[in-house]
C-alpha cells in the first residue's frame, strides 16, 4: 500500500504541506487595483531581528524568488503586480510559507512565527480559499490511508493474507473516494487556476476523461494562463496512452545494441515493463514477473522491458542476476528516456499491458492484479 498517487501537474505546490487557512472575506477581499496590482497586507507576529519576507512565485517544480517585503511594527503592505492568476508563496524569514493563489483580489495574511507551521490565516482571496477546501479533503483521506496502513502492517506481521486484501480493498476504496470529491469540488470551482493544483491527486489514467473536460474548459476561460497551457498540453500527452489507443511504438536498442521495436511483438498479449537495475521495488518484483512470464509466455506473453537505467554495466547485470529472458531495450537516459517521455512515465515500476492488436487494456499492474488479469485474458 502506498501514499495517494499524484497526477504531476504543480507537484511542488501538491508536495508541500499548503500552510494557509482562509477564512473568508475580510480587510483583504478588496478587488485588485485596475491596473493588475494586488495589495498583501499582512501582520507577523514573533518576527526574527534579522531576515526578510519573501514573495516566490510556484512554476512547475521551482520557487522564483520575485520580491522583498520590509516589516514595521510587525506589520507589512506591498502592491504586486500579477499579470494573469498564478501560485505564489510567502516565505516568512524561512520558518514558515504560505501558499497564495493570486488573482484579482486583495489579500491580508497573519502569522506567528512562535506557532506551528500551518497555523497561518489568509484573507480576500477566493482562489486560496479553494485549494484549502481541496487540502481539507485530501487531509481527511490521508488519515483513513495512515490508519489502513497501520492496520495492514499489523495484518502483515500475523501472516493474515485474508485482512490484507481486505485493506488493500478499502484502500483502493478510499482513493476512489477521494478522486470522486476532488473532482466534485473542481466542478463548483468554475474556471479557477486553483483547479490545476487539485488535479494532482486525480489518476491519469481513469480520471482522463474529466481531465480532458477539465482542460478544455480552462483553456476556453483562461485562454491566456501559462498553467493552462502547460495542463492542456499534458492532457494531451495521456491522450495517445489512455485505455483503447494503439500503444505508441518504441524502438531502443538491447544490451547488444540492435534496436528492437515494441511493433514486433504484436500479436502477442504484451505488458511494457518499466524498470531499472537502482529501482528496489522493481527488483522484487521481478521474481513474481519471471513466474507470469514462464507460466503464460507459451499462451501468447510477451514482455517488452524499458529501462530507465543509467549505467549498462548495472543494467545488463540485474538482467542476469533476475533471470529477464524477454526483450530489454534502454537508451540509459533515466526518465529522459525517450520511452518514458511518451508514456509519461514519473515513477517505477510501471507496466503498459496491450492486447494483440498493440491497445492499451490496463496500467500499472503488479502482483496479484497482474496475474489475475492474465489469468482473465488467457481463461484460467
Amino acid at each position: 500500500m502506498t501514499q495517494l498517487r499524484q497526477l504531476g501537474v504543480l507537484v511542488l505546490l501538491a508536495c508541500a504541506a499548503v500552510a494557509c487557512s482562509n477564512k473568508g472575506s475580510g480587510n483583504g477581499s478588496a478587488t485588485a487595483a485596475s491596473d493588475g496590482s494586488v495589495l498583501i497586507t499582512g501582520k507577523i507576529e514573533n518576527a526574527p531581528a534579522e531576515g526578510h519576507i519573501v514573495l516566490e512565485e510556484i512554476q512547475q517544480n521551482q520557487v522564483v524568488p520575485l520580491d522583498t517585503f520590509p516589516l514595521e511594527n510587525k506589520a507589512f503592505s506591498e502592491q504586486v503586480k500579477v499579470e494573469e492568476p498564478g501560485f505564489y508563496r510567502l516565505n516568512l524569514y524561512n520558518k514558515q510559507f504560505v501558499t497564495l493563489v493570486l488573482n484579482d483580489e486583495n489579500v491580508l495574511v497573519n502569522a506567528d512565527l512562535a506557532g506551528v507551521p500551518g497555523s497561518a490565516t489568509v484573507e480576500g482571496s477566493t482562489d486560496t480559499r479553494y485549494m484549502e477546501e481541496i487540502n481539507k479533503i485530501v487531509q481527511q483521506k490521508q488519515q483513513e490511508v495512515t490508519g489502513l496502513e497501520q492496520q495492514f502492517l499489523e495484518a502483515q506481521n500475523q501472516g493474515n493474507s485474508a485482512r490484507m486484501e481486505e485493506l488493500r480493498y478499502a484502500y483502493m476504496q478510499t482513493e476512489k473516494e477521494l478522486r470522486e470529491d476532488i473532482k466534485a469540488k473542481l466542478r463548483n470551482m468554475e474556471s479557477s487556476v486553483t483547479a490545476i493544483y487539485g488535479v494532482n491527486y486525480l489518476n491519469k489514467e481513469d480520471d482522463f476523461t474529466f481531465l480532458d473536460s477539465l482542460a478544455t474548459r480552462l483553456r476556453q476561460d483562461l485562454p491566456n494562463s501559462r498553467y493552462v497551457k502547460d495542463f492542456a498540453q499534458g492532457v494531451e500527452r495521456m491522450r495517445s496512452t489512455t485505455m483503447g489507443q494503439v500503444a505508441p511504438e518504441i524502438a531502443l536498442p538491447n544490451p547488444q545494441g540492435e534496436v528492437k521495436k515494441l511493433s514486433d511483438l504484436r500479436g502477442n498479449v504484451v505488458m511494457i515493463d518499466f524498470w531499472a537495475a537502482w529501482c528496489g521495488p522493481c527488483r522484487r518484483e521481478n521474481p513474481n514477473v519471471v513466474r507470469l512470464y514462464n507460466k503464460y509466455h507459451d499462451k501468447g506473453f510477451e514482455i517488452y522491458g524499458v529501462s530507465l537505467d543509467r549505467s549498462k554495466d548495472d543494467w545488463v547485470k540485474a538482467i542476469e542476476k533476475d533471470g529477464l529472458t524477454w526483450t530489454q531495450v534502454s537508451d540509459l537516459n533515466y526518465f529522459n528516456s525517450e520511452a518514458a517521455q511518451t508514456y509519461d512515465i514519473t515513477a517505477i515500476p510501471a507496466t503498459v499491458l496491450l492486447d494483440k492488436d498493440g491497445k492499451i487494456i490496463a496500467r500499472n499492474l503488479r502482483g496479484q492484479a497482474l496475474e489475475d488479469k492474465l489469468a482473465e485474458i488467457f481463461g484460467e
